[in-house]
């Protein structure tokens, strides 16, 4: 071969190399973007994931089904009742089934310094929106009215050590107002940079070293002192209701707002009742699912209790259960009122319930 034809044999073979360089880089390029683009759906569904309708649309946007997507080392908590024909049943929790036990009482899950307390099934957190994936919570029934917030976050409470590790939990468990453009800086995640009482209660409320009591470590994380304003929109809203004004179809949401102060307020069916710093009297089911929703009551009373998430109403308000209304509301943190702990369970776990 003469040494120019050597010349374009060798020039063709480096055009060639370096068209397949190119086009292996167009196909990388294209993929890492795809997968990018999924991840974020991903979040906007993790924010958006309240409905059994998401189903389908997660599966269409991620291309996999939920349950394939939560799957975890541990595996699936599981559940055994006895059914109505009286055979043993023992089943997976999952998306698709996890509300159909929402109010059940569990009667294996017996923490060492609460012998007396009922926990009921109460949230299954599929995406992680909460913390961990694949997440079960109980929610305990109603304790008595003895907690009061601004007690528990003065300065002359020197008990309360674990302030930080409480603004951590607070975020977590209130996403919303974490990722707000007032309070998603890093130094609102230190307790002495908070700047309103109504978030401060909530990191008293979101810390876990106050809940010991409630936790059976052999089962569960950790509790806090109730759910969080969202956690309780998600739940009430994955199951049906026949009372309250919030029944059928109508849903019950909070969103952030920072009119006033930051924090939360809420809407029933799309309408913000007196400005959505409190709902209408008999706004939440009494009877369904045990009356987990109110209290652990099926009629209305003087048990009241704090939810863990700041009202926008004002910086001394957190949002907070009025069991003499059946309705929601944004309640002075020098109210004395009582707390339903919030259980988070372990992976695994193996949950003995009935239906009462």
């Amino acid at each position: 071969m003469r040494k120019s034809e050597r010349g374009s044999a060798t020039l063709l073979v480096f055009a060639t190399v370096m068209f397949m360089l190119i086009a292996l880089s167009t196909i990388l390029t294209s993929v890492y973007f795809k997968n990018k683009s999924q991840l974020t759906e991903m979040d906007k569904l993790r924010d958006a994931y309240t409905t059994d309708d998401m189903e389908d649309a997660f599966k269409e946007k991620m291309g996999v089904s939920a349950d394939t997507y939560v799957e975890t080392k541990s595996g699936l908590t599981q559940i055994s009742y006895k059914a109505e024909n009286g055979e043993e049943k023992t089943v997976d929790i999952t998306v698709q089934n996890a509300s159909k036990y929402y109010g059940w009482k569990v009667t294996n899950y017996n923490p060492t310094d609460d012998t007396t307390g009922t926990y009921r099934i109460f949230y299954y957190d599929a995406v992680g929106k909460y913390g961990e994936a694949n997440t079960l919570y109980l929610k305990r029934d109603w304790t008595a009215n003895d907690v009061t917030l601004s007690e528990k976050i003065a300065d002359t409470n020197t008990d309360w050590t674990n302030r930080d590790e409480g603004v951590k939990m607070m975020r977590t468990m209130n996403p919303a107002y974490a990722k707000s453009a007032e309070r998603s800086a890093e130094k609102f995640e230190s307790y002495g940079n908070l700047e309103n009482n109504n978030e401060r209660a909530t990191a008293w409320l979101c810390d876990t070293t106050q809940f010991k009591t409630y936790v059976d470590s052999t089962m569960a994380n950790f509790a806090i002192g109730s759910p969080s304003a969202e956690m309780y929109c998600d739940s009430y809203n994955q199951v049906t209701h026949n009372q309250g004004s919030s029944s059928g179809a109508a849903k019950l949401t909070c969103s952030y707002q920072k009119d006033v102060v930051p924090g939360y307020i809420y809407q029933v069916n799309g309408t913000k009742q007196n400005d959505g710093w409190i709902t209408n009297y008999d706004t939440v089911d009494l009877s369904g699912y045990h009356g987990m929703y109110l209290a652990n009551k099926t009629e209305k009373g003087e048990y009241h209790w704090w939810l863990a998430s700041p009202s926008a109403y004002g910086a001394d308000y957190v949002w907070g259960m009025r069991g003499g209304y059946a309705r929601l509301a944004s309640n002075d943190v020098s109210l004395t009122v009582g707390v339903c702990p919030a259980v988070s369970l372990k992976s695994g776990v193996q949950l003995e319930i009935v239906d009462e």
